[in-house]
């Protein structure tokens, strides 16, 4: 990919998510971008390929930064490894969140849109369904509904991520010590 291809995809995204689908016209996104209209579609033909192709690089890249993080070790310290793993997920959230945040807004009016959205927690969630279907086995952990505990894992990862957005990174900052907390009572709640 040409470099102007980047900066028009770059200048999408984030008028995308500041100015929504409708908001983020193609003049906008060419002035961003640093180029003009015509060659925005020379190179996408149309507005609608741009939003797929931001959407198919990004969730392209984050799948296997994803990848990367949900490699738990079964044979860890439970809470260090829940702790370890559920920081990386929140990280990565933070990380993606513009993604996501374009995601959700334009999975209201396309449904394709919302089949990528969930690719996200299904992939953590079957992770963790694993990994306390293990724990369960091997006696470590009490004999609980897996899927409940991955989606309350998840659940409050993702919770976390989008207040940290909502409230903005300075507020949210100081009330870091609330992550742990919930670590600590989750791996409470589970472990035997």
């Amino acid at each position: 990919m040409d470099n102007v291809e980047d900066r028009i995809l770059k200048a999408a995204m984030k008028l995308f998510v500041k100015e929504g689908y409708k908001g983020a016209t193609t003049l906008k996104i060419a002035h961003e971008a640093g180029v003009n209209e015509i060659t925005l579609f020379r190179n996408f033909k149309s507005k609608e390929n741009i939003l797929k192709e931001v959407i198919a690089r990004n969730w392209e890249e984050a799948h296997e930064k994803l990848d990367k993080i949900l490699l738990l070790d079964k044979d860890l310290d439970i809470p260090e490894s829940l702790r370890t793993e559920a920081e990386g997920i929140r990280d990565f959230l933070d990380d993606q969140i513009d993604l996501l945040t374009l995601l959700i807004v334009e999975s209201i009016k396309r449904p394709e849109v919302a089949g990528v959205l969930s690719t996200f927690p299904q992939k953590m969630v079957k992770h963790f369904v694993e990994y306390f279907d293990e724990q369960i086995k091997r006696g470590n952990i009490r004999d609980v509904n897996s899927e409940v505990a991955a989606i309350m894992l998840i659940s409050y990862i993702y919770y976390n991520s989008f207040l940290k957005r909502m409230m903005g990174k300075e507020v949210f900052d100081e009330r870091e010590i609330l992550f742990e907390d919930f670590i600590e009572i989750f791996s409470r709640g589970i472990i035997k």
